[in-house]
């Protein structure tokens, strides 16, 4: 894939992402709030793989199933039906949503 921020590469790698991070949370509901911290942490790892998706696409949304699995975790913890930032934030700390990269060696 290649192609520039905002292209179709782009939201096709968004897209998987957030597919990914659903299939991980399961039935809960996810605030806007949860949204906002995947965004985050997630806009910048995707523009720097755009070249790369091909080779890099099971880790990254491994990690994303992952973050929503253990952000669903959090939740069921707390007795609440709906995921916040704040579980999203802990799923993150917990597993770690960036790689390293390196524009030679793509991501480790």
């Amino acid at each position: 894939m290649s192609g520039d921020f905002l292209s179709g590469d782009y939201l096709n790698i968004v897209a998987q992402m957030w597919i990914a991070f659903g299939r991980g949370a399961g039935s809960k509901n996810v605030s806007a709030g949860a949204v906002g911290v995947l965004e985050r942490y997630y806009r910048p790892l995707s523009r720097q793989i755009i070249g790369q998706w091909d080779s890099n696409c099971s880790d990254v949304l491994a990690r994303a199933h992952e973050i929503g699995s253990r952000s669903a975790l959090a939740a069921d913890d707390l007795g609440i039906s709906t995921i916040t930032a704040e579980n999203v934030e802990q799923a993150i700390t917990g597993i770690g949503v960036c790689f390293h990269y390196d524009p030679e060696d793509g991501f480790s």
